[in-house]
């Protein structure tokens, strides 16, 4: 069974073609890795509807998912920070998209959970 996988990246301040462009290609290689992505502009919602209602449509699709894709920038994002603490908060492993040799790294929840993630995060 394929695992589930969430990307997450920041959405509002860029341009839309760009931002389509750029899941796209997070889900074309997860899908490689052998992932059954969620991509949060396949939420059957238009692109006119207001931001709160995205939000409820992806949440949906995230409380599906066993890992979230965090994609370059994320921690600029209010909106993907809420996706990142829920992700932690139901057990999700988190992957970012780079490091800083270009690969993905995943992260693991420690013991203690999401408080000492949120520390490390504003250290």
């Amino acid at each position: 069974m394929k695992r589930k996988i969430y990307i997450s990246g920041p959405i509002s301040g860029y341009k839309v073609e760009e931002r389509v462009k750029t899941f796209s290609q997070a889900k074309e290689m997860l899908e490689t890795a052998g992932y059954e992505v969620f991509n949060p502009f396949e939420n059957g919602l238009p692109q006119t509807v207001s931001t709160h209602e995205h939000m409820r449509a992806d949440m949906k699709m995230l409380l599906e998912c066993d890992e979230i894709f965090l994609l370059d920038k994320w921690n600029h994002s209010a909106g993907c920070f809420v996706e990142f603490a829920v992700a932690v908060s139901i057990g999700c492993s988190v992957i970012f998209s780079e490091t800083k040799d270009q690969t993905p790294s995943r992260m693991s929840i420690p013991k203690g959970g999401f408080i000492n993630v949120i520390k490390a995060i504003f250290r």
